[in-house]
């Protein structure tokens, strides 16, 4: 019986006592692999596995020229980071302009994960990824994220009694935003490039699992940004009926992300079921509490559990 996707090769006599067969140009082509490329043929039983060290293979520098003159700022932050999420090793920024865009651009350059500035005039700015894609884990890359938001609600049910807090969800907010774009470039460059799926030993459908769940972590966390930047103004009488809501919420987002962890579909439906329960509990917090501010901070809590509700269908939907 031949399995699918199996390539049969008969084998060619090479010299007096070698034999030889071709490699299939499909395989070839999916790993970029080039004549001189080495490949590593280990002996399992009676199979034989070629397997390649990425490590060790590199490919021709990529770099993409950005000229920032009669741009906006916005548009030039958005090439920029457009760049750095299409994998170019070098992007360069070059104008008459730059001058008085420089501040904006380096931030921008800082902002994005092992992005840095490597040369600079007055008209040119050069920055080099220095990320091995290779080389990175996604697993523990979520797992961070998924920390952070942890943090971040925790110190949202504070804030009243501790203003800086505000300052400090804020920060790691943009810290979930860098690390969400990183992850972001390396499924992108695992999309386009089987070498690097290999390597962080995914499947094609764990792509577009992991971009699921990585869209909604960053909107979780600019949800929760949002909820303390309105909650340090409740007023006391306020408090009580906001803690015991967005507990709730807490409670919900470490289901869906267990759901997501664990692959359980029963995990999943239970989220979907507590959802609905937890979008009568935000119309209730709305009609009794009768002020603006509450208003205002239902209406992230009902998106931000929009998108644990999303966490929560990768599990039933995508597995």
């Amino acid at each position: 019986m031949i399995v699918k996707d199996m390539h049969v090769r008969k084998l060619v006599k090479s010299g007096y006592t070698s034999l030889v067969i071709a490699i299939p140009k499909e395989w070839i082509d999916r790993n970029k692999l080039m004549p001189g490329d080495l490949v590593y043929i280990n002996e399992e039983a009676n199979d034989l596995r070629i397997k390649i060290d990425y490590k060790e293979k590199k490919s021709a520098s990529k770099e993409k020229v950005i000229s920032i003159d009669g741009k906006g700022d916005h548009t030039i932050m958005r090439e920029i980071a457009a760049a750095y999420l299409n994998n170019y090793d070098f992007i360069i920024i070059k104008g008459a302009e730059l001058k008085k865009n420089i501040k904006q651009v380096k931030k921008c350059i800082s902002d994005l994960v092992a992005l840095e500035l490597v040369d600079e005039s007055s008209d040119r700015i050069v920055a080099k990824s220095f990320l091995n894609l290779h080389d990175t884990d996604i697993k523990v890359l979520v797992k961070r994220i998924d920390n952070i938001i942890r943090s971040m609600i925790l110190d949202s049910k504070e804030v009243y009694s501790d203003a800086s807090l505000v300052n400090a969800i804020h920060d790691r907010d943009e810290e979930v935003n860098r690390l969400t774009f990183m992850v972001s470039k390396i499924l992108k460059s695992a999309y386009n490039d089987k070498s690097i799926l290999s390597a962080l030993h995914f499947e094609e459908m764990d792509i577009l699992r992991y971009w699921e769940l990585n869209g909604s972590l960053e909107k979780i966390g600019d949800r929760i940004k949002n909820i303390a930047e309105i909650a340090i103004s409740l007023k006391q009488a306020q408090r009580k009926c906001f803690l015991e809501l967005f507990s709730h919420i807490e409670s919900l987002f470490k289901e869906a992300m267990k759901s997501f962890y664990e692959k359980s579909s029963e995990l999943s439906d239970e989220v979907s079921v507590k959802r609905k329960k937890l979008l009568a509990e935000i119309k209730n917090y709305i009609n009794e509490s009768n002020s603006a501010l509450c208003s205002q901070i239902a209406v992230n809590a009902y998106n931000m559990t929009a998108h644990i509700n999303d966490i929560s269908r990768i599990a039933r939907y995508l597995d």
